[in-house]
């Protein structure tokens, strides 16, 4: 039996940031390299609520144990920033007995890695100073209490005071780490001032000096006519127009250390309690250091060094800009096409189809037996009962069955159950599914190729589409007085009694919708009309209770011989249809062969004098015909064909 690969757990309170994305860059790649799994868990920021039910996303953390994960990365410096450290060390506290190693802020107990800050800060602000003879420089803060923003800030006003410049307290503006909010702060003082008596600002991070420079220019301030820093040097910050100074903290050696640390700690090594990391100021063009001419060079050191540009890199991310609008248009696409009415089963049916085409290798979604509504909350208690709503996997050609209802397991003690095989290798993503106060489940997937703001809008759009029908499937059954529990994932009125299929109306809704979502995202495929050969024969013959076996028998094989994301229905009497999203005419001869296969071993065995078969006509569903009516119409009439070559086919043979 194969070891169990590793499980490192990363707690992120963002995706989009690039802060987090480098951290998570680093330490995905340490994974890879040493054969370890790496399950990122996408949280909310600890004490303040960037938006209305944001603290939704806290839920997740309540995955973190030991059964799922065998270590723990938490970065902890921007979840500093609004609780006390009582509070934060109680909160990391409360993830043993599992290994926990903390990124960005030392925490008693827990081997740390943090960043020399001072050293990267005290080059900038000295450099501002001594080099630009800048007298005037503003501070763009942010009311937190990590040790972060606390030393940044000491090292601005002890810099100041040792060059004798006073410290103007008007000059501390505060913004929330964020573009939006340093360009809100900066244009409230300038629209009490009426003017931006600066030299310099200094941001406490890259994604407020953007929002800074921005500013200025709509003021007709250039840069660096007002000089702006940042700290963090992310990578638009060197692709910008200036290019930012900044701080580099390093965070991928950060990252890349904390990973190999906690690494050390399961394998029972002795580690540093603190290991720190050092930082380095990078001059660029928003100070004036670097031309516009001069692209060969992506920035100077404190000490005068030359660090060459990446011309191939930044080639990539002009690149990767245009597919991320092209990402987009598709996800929105995904929106529009999904926003209607559906009973759970049809979301159910779509989910494996709809997520592999934004290149999801793998995925398993997870729904609480009951939607549990919530106020803001730092803990969260899972309830005892979830189910799956539907999973696949790619490597394994996995597909969890959705027309059957999964059995209860119990979220407090496994995050998936054993029967959901997915394969669990590479980095994973953990987000909650929530709609408005009301906590629905969470979603574990793999992502592919796309941008990761991508995979949080598709997940944030499915929770809306998932709520909305939950409430329907609900509406449904109390509409039709159904008593039934286990309505939530059913479609009773659209499935026909005789068979357990979807009757003509289900499958003319559900048909329509697949086609319309494949067409929605450049898909083709198949539409596929069968008629059973010889019910009136089996019925005149050997009575209807024959024949109704033949039809249900006919029902079994063509769930065995197409997909469990295929659409499959009976329309009534002896016909059958199918919708198949992705197939080719090429695979109908495989398709056709296979069913011949399995109604020869029926009639082998059935006891029956009759012989079962089925005629199959096909025609191709894309952009331009994709009216699921007409394509049945257009089916029926290969099928008819079809049935007439058969019939010529056996004459020939009675004749030889």
């Amino acid at each position: 039996m194969p070891k169990k690969l590793r499980r490192i757990g990363l707690l992120t309170n963002s995706l989009g940031s690039e802060y987090y994305i480098a951290i998570e860059k680093s330490v995905s790649e340490f994974c890879e390299k040493h054969n370890c799994v790496l399950l990122v868990f996408v949280t909310s920021q600890l004490g303040k609520s960037l938006g209305a039910f944001n603290y939704q996303n806290r839920a997740i953390a309540a995955l973190i144990k030991r059964q799922n994960l065998d270590g723990l990365i938490f970065i902890t410096s921007p979840q500093a920033n609004y609780i006390t450290q009582e509070k934060l060390f109680s909160y990391i506290d409360s993830f043993k007995p599992l290994p926990v190693v903390s990124l960005g802020g030392e925490v008693p107990g827990i081997p740390s890695i943090i960043a020399d800050n001072r050293s990267g800060m005290e080059q900038m602000m000295e450099h501002l100073i001594n080099v630009h003879h800048c007298t005037r420089i503003a501070l763009m803060s942010v009311h937190a209490n990590s040790s972060d923003v606390i030393q940044r800030t000491e090292v601005y006003r002890k810099v100041l005071e040792r060059n004798k410049i006073p410290v103007n307290e008007d000059w501390i503006m505060y913004g929330g780490y964020s573009y939006p909010s340093a360009y809100a702060a900066l244009s409230a003082f300038y629209e009490k001032h009426g003017e931006l008596p600066f030299d310099a600002i200094v941001a406490l991070n890259d994604e407020m000096a953007y929002g800074c420079m921005d500013f200025c220019e709509q003021q007709d301030f250039t840069v660096p006519e007002i000089i702006v820093t940042g700290f963090d040097d992310s990578e638009r910050s060197s692709c910008t127009n200036p290019t930012l100074s900044t701080v580099s903290q390093n965070l991928s050696e950060q990252a890349r250390l904390a990973a190999e640390t906690l690494l050390d700690v399961l394998d029972k090594k002795t580690v540093p309690p603190v290991q720190q990391v050092s930082s380095l100021a990078l001059f660029r063009q928003s100070c004036g250091c670097l031309s516009e001419r001069d692209t060969s060079v992506n920035a100077l050191t404190y000490d005068g060094q030359k660090i060459y540009a990446d011309i191939g890199r930044i080639r990539v991310l002009s690149n990767e800009w245009f597919e991320k609008r092209t990402q987009v248009k598709r996800v929105l696409s995904y929106f529009n096409n999904n926003q209607v009415m559906v009973v759970l089963q049809v979301l159910r049916s779509k989910f494996v189809s709809d997520f592999k085409n934004f290149d999801i290798q793998s995925a398993s979604v997870c729904i609480f037996e009951n939607p549990i509504e919530t106020d803001d909350f730092e803990y969260f208690q899972m309830p005892e009962k979830a189910r799956i709503l539907a999973a696949y996997d790619v490597d394994t050609d996995y597909e969890f069955d959705v027309t059957k209802d999964s059995d209860f397991f119990n979220p407090k003690k496994t995050m998936l159950p054993d029967y959901v095989n997915l394969s669990f290798t590479g980095r994973y993503y953990i987000l909650d599914l929530y709609h408005c106060e009301t906590q629905l489940g969470y979603i574990i997937f793999k992502p592919g190729k796309w941008d990761i703001i991508v995979y949080e809008a598709l997940c944030s759009f499915f929770a809306s589409f998932l709520s909305a029908s939950i409430d329907y499937t609900r509406v449904e059954s109390e509409t039709r007085k159904l008593s039934d529990s286990n309505l939530i994932l059913s479609t009773i009125s659209r499935t026909d009694e005789l068979t357990q299929l979807l009757n003509r109306r289900g499958f003319e809704i559900i048909g329509q919708q697949t086609i319309d979502a494949a067409v929605s995202t450049n898909q083709t495929g198949l539409v596929l009309f069968g008629d059973l050969d010889g019910l009136k024969y089996v019925n005149d013959t050997y009575g209807h209770k024959a024949g109704d076996t033949a039809l249900r028998e006919m029902a079994r094989i063509l769930e065995k011989t197409f997909r469990v994301s295929d659409i499959t229905g009976r329309m009534g009497g002896d016909e059958f249809a199918v919708v198949a999203t992705s197939m080719k005419m090429e695979q109908l001869p495989e398709i056709k062969d296979r069913i011949e296969k399995y109604c020869k071993e029926f009639n082998a065995s059935s006891g029956y004098d009759f012989e079962l078969g089925i005629s199959l006509g096909a025609v191709i569903f894309d952009e331009v015909h994709k009216d699921l009516k007409e394509l049945l119409i257009n089916a029926d009439t290969e099928q008819y064909e079809e049935k007439r070559r058969r019939k010529v086919g056996r004459l020939r043979d009675n004749e030889k």
